[in-house]
């Protein structure tokens, strides 16, 4: 299922009468266990929550915010969102755009899981394109991690570069929206 599907009233309609009946989980998620088992044995981890409301309990994976999600995986997982939790790290492994332009803000290498097609043309955007990772294979997993790290000057290079673009942008639409305005 893609992520607009799940938004739509219907879908939400058919998975709240699922869970009524007793199959609170009847999406499949993805298990990121043998993923992050694979990289706690040659990195340190830092699980960092991006989104943090308050929920009910019971709820399927699927719908569970990030703090409760990373739990599955991690004993200690802040209980909210801190950018600076992004400074103290090598790489930046997201599923969430807003944790990919977070990381390019801040000058972190980023490898994004593209749940959503938006990720993906984030990062082709930055000129990231080969830190998507598609798989969920471990190995392919560390290697781009692994990649990213190795090659951090350049990827760095590449972040700065689209941000420069990106403010260049963002002023001359900004001008041209008040010469409208008047």
């Amino acid at each position: 299922f893609k992520y607009s599907t799940l938004v739509a009233p219907w879908m939400s309609f058919i998975l709240e009468q699922c869970s009524r009946f007793g199959m609170k989980n009847i999406l499949r998620t993805v298990n990121f266990e043998t993923i992050i088992n694979e990289l706690k044995n040659k990195f340190h981890l830092l699980p960092i929550p991006l989104y943090c409301a308050k929920q009910q309990n019971n709820l399927p994976v699927y719908q569970k915010n990030d703090v409760e999600f990373l739990k599955l995986y991690y004993q200690d997982v802040p209980s909210s969102f801190s950018d600076s939790l992004i400074d103290k790290c090598s790489a930046f492994l997201s599923m969430r755009l807003h944790g990919s332009i977070f990381a390019v803000q801040k000058g972190v290498p980023v490898v994004s899981f593209p749940y959503l097609p938006k990720n993906r043309s984030f990062m082709t955007a930055v000129g990231l394109g080969d830190f998507v990772v598609d798989s969920i294979n471990p190995q392919e997993v560390l290697y781009v991690v692994e990649d990213s790290i190795n090659n951090q000057k350049l990827v760095r290079e590449k972040m700065e570069s689209f941000k420069e673009e990106a403010s260049k942008k963002i002023k001359k639409d900004f001008i041209e929206i008040l010469n409208h305005i008047k």
